[in-house]
């Protein structure tokens, strides 16, 4: 009765010994070794291909950043009732106004479509401030950074700042891929503090 006891507990010493290299990795490598191994090429190859995505994406991020300067010349005649407005409170407003640049917004209007949205594109804004005054030409610059994607100017949307109205005669847009584009205005624009809605020069002709 006693030698099977002794076979018995014979058996289990050979078998720890057999899962202890299984254990501890010094043999020759498991299944489960092997197994990390080859995650961890996987995980290798994920992370470079992650690279090679985030540099084509940010590749075609600078891509769709392009942008031309460009620069818009409005000429204002001076009237002798505008002049007659530079006294008082609001006259010095609008001076401070013109000082730092503060006179005019303009917004530039595309004729395309957004293709993502299939809605109007957002315009695009600049300030423009006083450059020189000749006789009773008052001339105002502004600078827009127009993307090559945006498409031909179809308009642009004025403010006055002043509070007074201003005769515009004509703003001219230089940059532009497609060349100089004139807007020959001959009219009144408001003050935005008479009527807020912003007055609309098309390209083609005004409204």
């Amino acid at each position: 009765m006693l030698k099977p006891q002794a076979h018995q507990s014979h058996s289990i010493k050979i078998l720890f010994p057999l899962q202890k290299p299984f254990l501890s990795g010094t043999s020759a490598p498991s299944p489960l070794v092997n197994s990390n191994s080859s995650f961890n090429r996987t995980k290798k190859k994920n992370v470079k291909l992650g690279s090679v995505l985030t540099s084509i994406k940010a590749v075609a991020g600078n891509a769709t950043e392009k942008a031309v300067i460009v620069k818009a010349v409005v000429t204002v005649k001076q009237t002798t009732g505008s002049v007659l407005s530079n006294i008082g409170i609001e006259g010095g407003l609008d001076l401070v106004k013109d000082l730092f640049g503060k006179t005019l917004l303009l917004e530039l209007v595309s004729t395309e479509l957004d293709p993502k949205t299939g809605s109007e594109k957002s315009t695009i804004k600049g300030n423009a401030r006083q450059v020189s005054k000749e006789g009773e030409d008052v001339k105002y610059e502004a600078e827009f950074k127009v993307p090559t994607g945006f498409g031909d100017i179809g308009a642009v949307l004025v403010e006055n700042e002043h509070h007074k109205e201003m005769f515009f005669e004509s703003i001219v847009l230089d940059g532009l891929p497609k060349g100089l584009v004139t807007v020959n205005c001959g009219s009144w624009v408001h003050s935005k503090y008479d009527n807020p809605q912003k007055r609309v020069f098309f390209t083609n002709k005004n409204a």
